[in-house]
């Protein structure tokens, strides 16, 4: 049946994983993994597995996985700002299409897209096809940008497809509730 695929990845962690060591490494990536769960739970994804430093979740409907997937940067980046443990940088695929469910694992083309979408991101960006924009309408509550086709191995055709666009969640010092920054400070003003 039709079901919304999202590839997470941490990058550049294997580098990162020599400068801490196996221990400190290890505790980052389930703190990582932690942060990412609480964002799937809010926004009605399930996980599927975890490989390594990437995690794949199935959503029933491409707009909850827009919005997990901005939940999850938000949550990386808040992370990074608290300097509790090194920062760290995640990239994001998505794509959607009729794929199997099997012994407890999805197979078909959208996950292989959402895969290739997610080695093509760079840290911190979402990654979606086009299917995703579409089905999410005016619902996707973030805006998108085009960006070039990405090419995938395995896959007849370049992709077309779209980054998400989204903003860092403020929180005031006195732990007051979240304010969301104005629609027009992206992340991409920060670089």
């Amino acid at each position: 049946g039709l079901i919304t695929i999202l590839f997470t990845d941490l990058v550049g962690s294997t580098a990162l994983a020599q400068e801490l060591g196996d221990t400190a490494a290890d505790k980052l990536r389930r703190d990582h993994f932690d942060q990412l769960r609480r964002a799937v739970s809010a926004t009605g994804g399930t996980e599927v597995k975890t490989i390594g430093d990437a995690m794949m979740v199935s959503y029933s409907s491409a707009t909850e996985a827009i919005a997990g997937a901005v939940a999850m940067q938000q949550r990386v980046h808040a992370n990074n700002g608290a300097g509790g443990s090194p920062a760290v940088q995640m990239r994001i695929g998505v794509s959607a299409g009729d794929a199997t469910f099997e012994e407890g694992d999805w197979f078909g083309t959208p996950v292989v897209e959402a895969s290739r979408l997610c080695d093509a991101a760079v840290g911190g960006q979402v990654l979606v096809t086009d299917i995703v924009r579409v089905l999410a309408g005016s619902r996707a509550g973030n805006d998108m940008a085009p960006v070039a086709d990405v090419e995938g191995k395995g896959l007849t055709a370049p992709m077309k497809a779209c980054e998400v666009l989204w903003s860092p969640v403020v929180r005031a010092p006195s732990d007051a509730p979240a304010l969301e920054l104005p629609p027009q400070v992206t992340q991409h003003d920060a670089f």
